[in-house]
């Protein structure tokens, strides 16, 4: 079996660990995680740091549960309030039936914030595919957002062409192929194609439980459920003037690919979301800014905090 793809990079690197039976849903950190019920079904909630200034929110790529980005959280919790989560079905949160969309992935988000009583204002920072779904929040509550993070994220005219959501259905395919293989126990496929990142807590061995790939194969669906309409630029909502960080890859192929070039003008495309925008490059860093340089990422959440007032 191919390992799940480039898009799924937060997953890409060496472990030993095996899934037994009993492992299928580590606890984890329960001092600092818990559960909160959004209407009937519990979201996965971890906060750390104290408060100064706006709350960091991340939210993660496609398939990836929290615990990945929790090495990112404990780095900028040494200066302000973060908050990580895990979207239904991933991580330690409730599932939901199949058909999920961006629009209910933002939802989901904004009901966890207020059942929570995380108030705001907010920095917002999504990777990846999580790029539409706190583009989705912000527009919907713009006087709680002091910023914006977009963290090599999915792009509209990108990630939602055809060549971009058949190439996330064969990947949702292969991992419909290795639920099947860790439901019948078949750890050394499921390890090889989902290494655990070094310095990652051992709870993300939860990554490996079928339910959850599962949760993360119906994610990749939500590119092709995404309406026509929604598909060209800015589809999914434009930023007005709250401040925007596009923190993008430095790291690509040389000579550049086209699907290299594609991305990086899907990034200065994100630009223009918002009236005050600025790029910044990760430039020792793939698609994984979150691994390989997460101090890039820290530093974007500094330049917002410290921004002047308007």
């Amino acid at each position: 079996m191919r390992h799940v793809g480039w898009m799924l990079a937060a997953i890409t690197l060496a472990s030993a660990c095996a899934l037994g039976p009993s492992e299928q849903r580590p606890a984890a950190e329960t001092e600092l995680r818990r559960l909160v019920d959004i209407g009937g079904r519990s979201l996965s909630l971890r906060c750390t740091g104290r408060q100064n200034g706006p709350i960091v929110v991340l939210e993660t790529g496609a398939v990836a549960s929290s615990v990945l980005y929790w090495p990112l959280q404990d780095r900028i919790a040494t200066f302000t309030r973060v908050c990580t989560y895990d979207r239904a079905g991933l991580g330690w949160s409730d599932p939901v039936p199949t058909g999920r969309t961006f629009e209910t992935m933002a939802d989901d988000l904004d009901r966890l914030l207020r059942r929570a009583g995380v108030r705001g204002p907010f920095i917002l920072a999504g990777h990846s595919m999580g790029g539409f779904v706190v583009r989705l929040v912000a527009a919907r509550r713009p006087v709680d957002i002091a910023g914006v993070i977009l963290i090599d994220a999915s792009e509209e005219r990108v990630s939602l062409s055809p060549d971009g959501i058949a190439g996330n259905d064969q990947t949702a395919a292969q991992l419909g192929r290795l639920a099947s293989a860790a439901a019948a126990g078949l750890s050394t496929v499921v390890d090889a194609a989902l290494p655990i990142p070094p310095g990652v807590p051992s709870e993300a061995v939860i990554i490996r439980a079928p339910d959850v790939i599962r949760a993360g194969q119906d994610e990749l669906g939500a590119f092709g459920r995404t309406q026509a309409a929604d598909r060209g630029p800015a589809g999914l909502g434009v930023l007005g003037d709250i401040p925007l960080i596009v923190l993008s890859r430095g790291r690509m192929a040389d000579p550049l690919s086209s699907r290299d070039l594609f991305w990086r003008e899907g990034q200065l495309r994100l630009l223009g979301l918002s009236t005050r925008s600025e790029q910044m490059i990760a430039e020792r860093s793939g698609h994984n800014i979150h691994l390989d340089q997460p101090e890039a990422i820290a530093d974007a959440v500094r330049r917002l905090i410290e921004q002047p007032k308007q």
